[in-house]
């Protein structure tokens, strides 16, 4: 489609070269390094007094921040008033924001509120945001110290440095509320601050430079954008996993985690957990354990024959140890029945089908792959390679984006096989020695959510992991042998970024969302 002139001006009215300043939502006026135009036509729209200068405009174009020679004192004109007059709006202190800072948040509209205030690059390379609810200014200089200030006195709150090793940061963002801070670097990494500039962590991997952060006014839900369009969404503050009561600590003699067996009951109530030392019952509903179940220790050293199964109906489980296959109900979880383990491993499957019945539950954690294909419990998609391979249709599809492959991954399926959920184990090489779950949508291959488990690895390389979905939640293996569960739902996430964004354009969704369905997005 061609473009149609509407005006041209001379160069000299833009001031430096390439300085094109800020421009009103409604086109009507252009703030420039050398003053405010109005176009189309780029006549000067207002000449400040002598000894003024225009800094800041309004996205709305109709209110200019300007500052004076020698002054503290920052000044705001109605440019739609019968005669514009710049009136004394701010102060700046010696320890507090500058004047244009200030100026930046008086002129924020109130629905622009809902994002993180008037965010700003100066020159020397400091970057700056605005906690609007609670009135707090936010600065990262030298990308790497971060700095809160009161913005009315000045006075600091709260500083921090950001940890080594990590790359050149210059993309911030602060909360509505002031209680999240994040940070992006050029190697693709986000970190995590609470408002007080505590608890800092990396939450998430992306591939490439990070080029923006948005945030709900909570910061409870923040939407990353990298370098080559990655649209990732994290949960800084809920995202974290909660542990199951008393399963931190097994360790073995190198301090590596005990992996058990997982498997959700069919309605995703219930989590049975296999250990070398024996068998356990959880509650996902109440988050305990509701027993140890008198059997004996399931075998795990065996390949993909069943070790640990749930009937259809949820009514019964199976698990097999070295020397029978032991049937316990689900309702008094006591035993009911064992039978032999047969000699000719091929029958080990059938004799659960007749213990159970047909189709049943069988794990979906690290026993459903073989040579690093893994496949879904409905055996129609499988994944290996970074690639996804319907075995209907045989269509494949690449997965793209993600921060790569580490030491292992270990793969489950949600949301009836369109959803994607790997658990990476951090190799020697990795820049992050933490576990991370990356969600993918099956059917574009695209990268939906990161999330970086907060405990590092003792051995990277070394550490063993698994991971299952139930519902929307992803229970994995932690670091430190606890078992973590972790939200993954993308239909909660998808109504939270309605919330933050509104319905995206068919642009947007083109260019950064072409794993949402093509229904309205939002309510």
């Amino acid at each position: 489609m061609a473009g149609t002139l509407v005006g041209t001006y001379p160069s000299e009215r833009v001031g430096r070269a390439g300085t094109l300043g800020v421009l009103s939502e409604n086109g009507r006026r252009l703030l420039t390094g050398a003053g405010l135009l109005a176009l189309p036509g780029g006549q000067p729209a207002y000449l400040p007094p002598a000894g003024m200068t225009a800094v800041r405009l309004s996205s709305d174009g109709r209110y200019l921040g300007l500052t004076k020679e020698g002054s503290s004192t920052g000044y705001v004109v109605d440019l739609d008033a019968s005669a514009p007059t710049p009136v004394p709006t701010v102060t700046a202190t010696a320890t507090g924001p500058s004047v244009v800072d200030l100026l930046a948040t008086a002129l924020v509209r109130p629905d622009e509120q809902a994002y993180a205030g008037v965010r700003d690059a100066r020159p020397d390379g400091t970057s700056t945001a605005f906690a609007s609810s609670v009135r707090r200014w936010v600065a990262l200089t030298d990308r790497a110290t971060l700095t809160v200030r009161d913005l009315e006195g000045g006075a600091v709150v709260a500083t921090a440095e950001l940890a080594q090793g990590a790359g050149r940061t210059g993309i911030l963002a602060v909360s509505a509320d002031g209680s999240t801070v994040l940070t992006g670097d050029d190697e693709g990494r986000v970190t995590a601050f609470d408002g007080n500039l505590t608890g800092q962590r990396v939450i998430a991997q992306l591939p490439k430079q990070i080029r923006e952060i948005r945030l709900t006014p909570d910061g409870a839900l923040a939407v990353v954008l990298d370098l080559l369009g990655n649209v990732t969404t994290l949960s800084p503050r809920d995202g974290l996993p909660t542990v199951l009561p008393g399963t931190v600590g097994r360790l073995d003699a190198q301090g590596i985690a005990e992996v058990p067996v997982l498997v959700p009951s069919p309605d995703e109530r219930m989590l049975v957990l296999g250990r070398p030392s024996g068998v356990e019952v959880w509650s996902l509903t109440e988050n305990r354990k509701l027993a140890d179940v008198a059997v004996e220790p399931p075998e795990l050293s065996t390949g993909a024959d069943p070790v640990l199964a749930f009937s259809t109906d949820g009514r019964r489980f199976a698990v097999r140890s070295v020397s029978a296959v032991h049937l316990v109900d689900t309702e008094t979880l006591a035993e009911v029945d064992a039978r032999a383990v047969p000699t000719d491993s091929s029958a080990i499957a059938a004799l659960f089908t007749e213990l159970l019945g047909p189709g049943v539950a069988l794990d979906r954690s690290d026993r459903n792959h073989i040579d690093g294909r893994w496949r879904s419990p409905t055996g129609r998609i499988e994944v290996a390679g970074g690639t996804v391979t319907d075995l209907v249709t045989g269509e494949r599809t690449p997965l793209t984006g993600g921060s790569g492959r580490g030491s292992e991954s270990f793969w489950s399926f949600a949301d009836d096989d369109t959803v994607l959920v790997e658990s990476v184990v951090p190799d020697r090489d990795s820049d992050v020695y933490q576990n991370r779950l990356q969600v993918w949508h099956r059917g574009s291959g695209a990268l939906i959510a990161t999330m970086i488990e907060p405990q590092s690895v003792s051995w990277p390389g070394f550490q063993d992991g698994g991971i299952v979905v139930a519902g929307g939640t992803a229970i994995t293996v932690r670091p430190d042998g606890g078992i973590g569960r972790w939200p993954v739902a993308p239909s909660a996430w998808a109504a939270r970024l309605c919330a933050l964004a509104g319905e995206p354009s068919a642009e947007e969704r083109e260019a950064r969302m072409r794993f949402l369905s093509p229904e309205p997005l939002c309510p």
